[in-house]
């Protein structure tokens, strides 16, 4: 949402997906109420679906949907996952088929429609934790959850995509803690207001 936020009030138009797992509809309304008090938004700046990164199906028709109305989607930020570290330990398989396999199918997809640009959201819980040390891009990785294993075997098919297909694909993992948080109006983050 807050990257939603950021991307309107810039102007872009987006498309975004969502199967509602870690999320619900009243969240997709709240940013549309939130941006509809800004002068320069029009609700035609954001298109929302339904649906989950596994299907082909669905993600193709999200594709032509919009490559035929002028709204050619020439950007992904792959936010879409299961993201519970401990929850991922019970459910390692479902885990591995949504993160990993779900971002496969997606990559497919934007291949077929030559949308070769995708900011990844990875994780720093990838990294090796050494409470002695600060992180940065150079740490050592070592992913000792099913989590962190599912966001570094998608980094690791990144990476392999951009090496074999560089004239074409740029792509950015971002690692980060903990991607959520409160928005400043208060609607919007792990606990809203309303």
């Amino acid at each position: 949402i807050h990257t939603a936020i950021t991307l309107c009030e810039r102007g872009y138009n987006l498309v975004i997906i969502d199967s509602l797992v870690n999320s619900s509809n009243e969240a997709i309304k709240r940013l549309i109420k939130f941006l509809s008090r800004k002068k320069d938004f029009n609700e035609n700046q954001i298109i929302f679906y339904k649906g989950d990164i596994r299907d082909t199906t669905f993600l193709r028709k999200v594709f032509n949907d919009n490559n035929s109305s002028n709204n050619k989607i020439d950007l992904v930020i792959h936010f879409a996952g299961l993201k519970s570290l401990s929850e991922s330990f019970i459910k390692k398989e479902e885990y591995w088929d949504v993160n990993v396999n779900g971002t496969k199918q997606l990559l497919k997809v934007m291949e077929e429609n030559k949308c070769f640009n995708m900011v990844f959201s990875s994780s720093a819980s990838i990294y090796l934790q050494d409470k002695n040390f600060a992180l940065n891009e150079e740490s050592e990785v070592y992913a000792n959850n099913p989590y962190s294993q599912t966001k570094l075997e998608v980094e690791n098919i990144l990476q392999n995509l951009q090496k074999s297909n560089f004239i074409n694909w740029k792509i950015i993992s971002l690692r980060y803690f903990n991607p959520i948080g409160s928005h400043p109006s208060g609607l919007f983050g792990e606990f809203p207001l309303n």
